[in-house]
């Protein structure tokens, strides 16, 4: 008996672990794709505007910017939801029924078995 009490009190079950490998803390194979998708995109935004004369600064950080806001979208967060999941549930409770509709009943009717059929 106390051979088990020990060993119940050094088992400690960690709390807020992820379920999947992450790469960083938040950032899986799925976010990472998902940047890598961005920053492929930004680059070819701004290769040829780099290469047309444009204000190369003003592009350079649009692309950075484009970047690092798709890093803070697809993050996950302690309770391994990311901001487009969250976007997601606000959308489908946006959706659900509001309203309740209720019928009222008589309960000492129904317990005696008078209940009056309509």
């Amino acid at each position: 008996m106390e051979k088990e009490e020990t060993i119940k009190s050094r088992l400690k079950i960690p709390e807020n672990t992820s379920d999947r490998n992450d790469y960083i803390q938040g950032i899986g194979k799925k976010e990472l794709a998902a940047v890598v998708c961005v920053l492929g995109i930004s680059l070819g935004i701004l290769l040829p505007a780099l290469l047309s004369g444009a204000n190369a600064v003003l592009w350079t950080f649009a692309a950075v910017f484009m970047t690092a806001s798709s890093v803070i979208i697809v993050k996950r967060d302690k309770t391994n939801e990311s901001l487009v999941d969250k976007i997601k549930f606000m959308a489908r409770y946006q959706k659900s029924q509001k309203r309740y509709l209720y019928e009222q009943k008589d309960f000492l009717m129904l317990q005696t078995g008078k209940e009056e059929r309509q």
